[in-house]
């Protein structure tokens, strides 16, 4: 009797396999507590656990298997479901709590709740909507109330891209206006605290900034702050292509899947006051501290004007100094100064920014200076002199302010190269010095900073030069690359002899002064540190931190690594207390960084949750290549085939995009730094070393340059077969040990030298 009590709890207006809709995700939290209701569903849907599947529902885990069983048994349609919902009768604590969920879904679909954002407003916070959604909770939560159907809800979930199911959710409500309380429901079920906060608490039309600021000076002004904002984190341009195109803002297609961001911002530029109000607007609603700092330069520059540079440069000056500063320009970060001045129209921009060419460099650079002395006026160099030292160019601050003041150059300090896991090669030339031994030592000290003696080497050995000595003549070198060495010795001494002979032109060292045998010496690096680098896999995750970020659901992925015993119960709460999507994401990538230590396979269990969740192609990307090393030894060979094109070509913005994507704070590497004081030529040379001699940063940089239209530095010579190359994985050897000596003998045959190898 008690039995068809409980029963009668239930919706009798309904389908029996609606009532199971209803109580889906119920189910899916509860129904593992009768082990033998579990079985029974099992049976029903023919599809039984295995033996580790039954110990998970024991310890309350196998939630995506029990939604599995939960959508099979609504296809089978409503005899399955009343056969099931009889055996659930029999469970009647449990079966009452059930229909009491059941029943709060029915109140919720019919009563008009406690509605925060209407229909009409949805298009206006699609920005912040798309950021905190959480879509796959979402959909579960508007397929219990049947706001999606059956094929729906598995069109959504089989999606691979958080932000694609979004947007699949977006469109479905904006088509159901009469549901627009359910998705607020929704919302605040899956706790997308931070958009409800944001919708509730914004005024209707509530002014973005004062009146006296306009939107199109504000974006201008803050035209290298976009920039940074939305190239940083690629997922920011989507969203706010999405939010453009939401709001009725047609963006042409370039070719590209997503345009370049500064494309889209000087579209908005271009269309005047709508388009950047959607920007800001855009940028309000998913980083509003962000918004308030845009906002406060702008004000400040209005309140104290720009500051001043304390030089004078014109059109004479700028001619006399056009080789130097066609060597030293960086052209985007200066060309964007300009814009923002209003020294630069649009139109300048895209002169620079789309000149093409090589060295394109040094090609966007004679356009930027030619723009400049077809202009020439006072005003717009003043703003060329601001541009510089806004981006801390202080080699051509020092060499404008040299030329003024008639003081001599002075004499760069290049510090060593850190050696990584690369042999060291040690060639000890005995000589006596004759004559001006004090000109003799400079030339050599000058050696240590000279680009131009550091790329020969490199594309001649493979090698980069770590310091030279006077005395006997030391010159340490270590290997770039897996055949560097084998390649020094082949040839009958051939290569050995270049490599001697660009030494001797550069240091002006005469053949004569050589009075003994040239002893080679190759050992393996003291300072080894190997084994002190992050793991390949810390380092792709950092190095994907972003695209993580963007894509994950956290509540969806923290419930997967529970049940691969990877987090414990208090992990799982401490993400579920962090208040936005984002910072849930970034504490459950923090804890897992840690768990490597801890927990067996951590990173494999992740590897497995992403393939699992239909991430696969994110998987691929985050999982390092078992030819990892292949992979970079053939970027090495190709960059070094270029190297002193890659010298000509590298700009600080490659250098700190590189070492962000390897997840490495710029700010310690200090030889990148356009404030240091070093040429443009030597910070490119002591990157691309630095970058040479690790994996993980060679498949960095090879990023960064296919991204920036770079590619064909990275190209290997087709006359070259790269197989031939490889030496297979890399060995790891003690520090200190010497792998191979030998001694060379100069020959002087007819007024020229010969090398004989002993």
């Amino acid at each position: 009797m008690e039995d068809e009590v409980i029963w009668t709890k239930l919706p009798i207006t309904f389908l029996i396999e609606m009532s199971v809709q209803k109580g889906y995700l119920f189910m899916s939290e509860h129904i593992h507590k009768e082990p033998q209701l579990v079985c029974y569903l099992c049976h029903l849907c023919e599809s039984p656990l295995s033996d580790d599947e039954k110990k998970d529902m024991r310890d309350g885990k196998g939630y995506f298997k029990k939604k599995e069983l939960l959508k099979c048994l609504i296809s089978k349609g409503e005899t399955a479901c009343k056969e099931f919902l009889e055996k659930f009768k029999c469970y009647q604590n449990l079966y009452s709590q059930f229909c009491n969920a059941v029943q709060s879904v029915t109140n919720a679909d019919g009563i008009q709740q406690d509605v925060f954002l209407t229909h009409d407003k949805l298009p206006r916070f699609g920005a912040v909507l798309l950021e905190e959604m959480e879509p796959t909770l979402v959909a579960d939560i508007l397929y219990c109330h049947a706001v999606l159907s059956f094929d729906e809800h598995d069109e959504i979930n089989e999606m691979p891209y958080r932000r694609e199911k979004a947007m699949k959710l977006f469109t479905k409500i904006r088509q159901q206006p009469d549901k627009i309380s359910v998705f607020c429901h929704a919302l605040e079920q899956s706790k997308c605290n931070k958009a409800v906060e944001y919708i509730r608490n914004s005024t209707s039309n509530g002014p973005l900034h004062s009146p006296a600021i306009s939107a199109v000076k504000c974006v201008r002004f803050n035209f290298r702050k976009n920039l940074e904002y939305f190239h940083k984190v690629c997922e920011r341009k989507k969203k706010l292509v999405d939010y453009l195109e939401i709001n009725r803002f047609k963006v042409t297609r370039t070719g590209e899947l997503v345009p370049k961001e500064s494309y889209l911002i000087k579209t908005a530029l271009r269309n005047g006051k709508p388009w950047c109000d959607c920007i800001l607007e855009c940028i309000k609603q998913t980083d509003y501290v962000f918004l308030k700092e845009l906002v406060g330069r702008l004000e400040k520059r209005r309140k104290y004007g720009r500051e001043q540079v304390g030089l004078q440069f014109d059109v004479k000056m700028m001619k006399e100094m056009k080789d130097f500063l066609l060597d030293e320009l960086e052209p985007a970060p200066i060309s964007h100064v300009l814009l923002e001045e209003e020294a630069f129209s649009v139109d300048d921009h895209d002169e620079v920014e789309n000149t093409e060419g090589r060295p394109m460099r040094k090609k966007k650079a004679e356009a930027l200076c030619g723009i400049l002395l077809r202009d020439g006026s006072e005003l717009t160099m003043e703003s060329f002199l601001y541009a510089v030292r806004k981006n801390q160019y202080k080699i051509i601050m020092n060499e404008i302010g040299r030329r003024q003041s008639g003081e001599q150059p002075i004499t760069q300090q290049r510090p060593k190269i850190q050696a990584a896991s690369g042999l060291e090669v040690v060639l000890s030339i005995p000589v006596q010095v004759v004559g001006d031994v004090e000109g003799l030592q400079q030339t050599i000290n000058q050696l240590k900073i000279d680009p131009d003696f550091q790329a020969e080497v490199a594309m001649a050995s493979h090698m980069t030069v770590r310091s030279v000595s006077l005395g006997s003549v030391v010159l340490r070198l270590i290997a770039l690359t897996d055949d560097a060495c084998k390649m020094l010795f082949d040839e009958n001494g051939k290569k050995m002899k270049t490599l001697i002979e660009t030494f001797l032109r550069f240091s002006n060292i005469k053949e004569d002064m050589i009075i003994g045998n040239i002893k080679v010496t190759v050992s393996v690096p003291e300072e080894e540190t190997g084994n002190k680098l992050p793991t390949d896999d810390e380092i792709k995750i950092r190095g994907n931190w972003n695209l993580l970020v963007e894509e994950l659901e956290p509540s969806t992925m923290a419930k997967k690594l529970f049940e691969k015993h990877v987090f414990n119960d208090d992990d799982t709460q401490k993400i579920s207390s962090m208040k936005t999507r984002k910072e849930k994401v970034e504490t459950l990538l923090s804890l897992l960084l840690s768990k490597q230590r801890e927990v067996e396979n951590a990173f494999d269990a992740f590897i497995r949750s992403l393939d699992e969740l239909g991430k696969g192609d994110i998987a691929v990307k985050i999982k390092p290549s078992e030819k990892m090393h292949q992979e970079a030894e053939k970027v090495r060979l190709g960059l070094l085939s270029k190297f002193a094109e890659a010298v000509d070509e590298i700009e600080s913005s490659h250098m700190e995009e590189t070492f962000e994507l390897c997840g490495i704070d710029k700010h310690s590497v200090n030889f990148i730094s356009s404030e240091s004081g070093k040429s443009r030529k030597d910070r490119a040379l002591q990157f691309l070393t630095y970058v040479l001699l690790n994996d993980a940063y060679v498949l960095g940089i090879e990023k960064v340059l296919n991204d920036r239209g770079l590619t064909w530095l990275l190209e290997y010579p087709k006359d070259r077969n790269f197989a031939d190359q490889l030496t297979g994985d890399k060995h790891k050897r003690t520090p200190g040990e010497v792998l191979y000596q030998c001694e060379y003998e100069v020959e002087r045959k007819e007024m020229r030298s010969e090398l004989k190898f002993l």
